[in-house]
């Protein structure tokens, strides 16, 4: 959280105040979501995920000057809603079952860090300051995080391998 709040916290001081809530939001409804399926495996949340893309797609529309699509922007709306979004999304929920809610929303923070690095290299971009040091915290936590729990999965002994005695 305090990645996010060190990234965030250089467009505030400009001035960006919704967009800025719009962007802090996006990772806390996340959190609630990732929480919420794994809290529930034996519901199957797909129709929700299909449920959320419909209530995006109407609140969305509230906010767009105009509905009109070129088939060139169309074309990228469907590739980016079916591969990046919707297997994504598909991916996560079929798996958050299976790992620590916990750690797959660190995990999924490494989504936001790496758009600022592809923007920066690709359209030579380059990011604030408060964007590569908060990116720096979270990518250094899932780090940390991971090899925490990579160490501690290899220390623990199976139940039935223990010696009873």
């Amino acid at each position: 959280m305090l990645g996010l709040v060190i990234m965030v916290a250089g467009g505030v001081s400009r001035g960006h105040y919704l967009g800025n809530a719009i962007a802090m939001w996006i990772p806390v409804s996340y959190a609630v979501s990732v929480v919420l399926v794994r809290r529930s495996p034996r519901v199957d949340m797909l129709p929700a995920l299909c449920m959320a893309g419909i209530v995006a797609t109407v609140l969305s529309s509230i906010f767009a000057e105009n509905l009109q699509l070129t088939l060139h922007d169309l074309t990228i709306s469907i590739y980016l809603g079916t591969f990046q979004l919707g297997a994504g999304f598909i991916c996560l929920i079929l798996g958050v079952r299976y790992v620590m809610a916990a750690q797959a929303g660190i995990i999924a923070l490494i989504e936001p860090v790496s758009a600022s690095l592809w923007v920066w290299l690709a359209l030579n971009e380059t990011p604030k300051l408060s964007t590569l040091v908060g990116g720096g915290i979270i990518l250094t936590t899932v780090i940390v995080h991971s090899a925490v729990r990579i160490a501690r999965t290899r220390t623990e002994v199976p139940p039935e391998l223990r010696r009873r005695g």
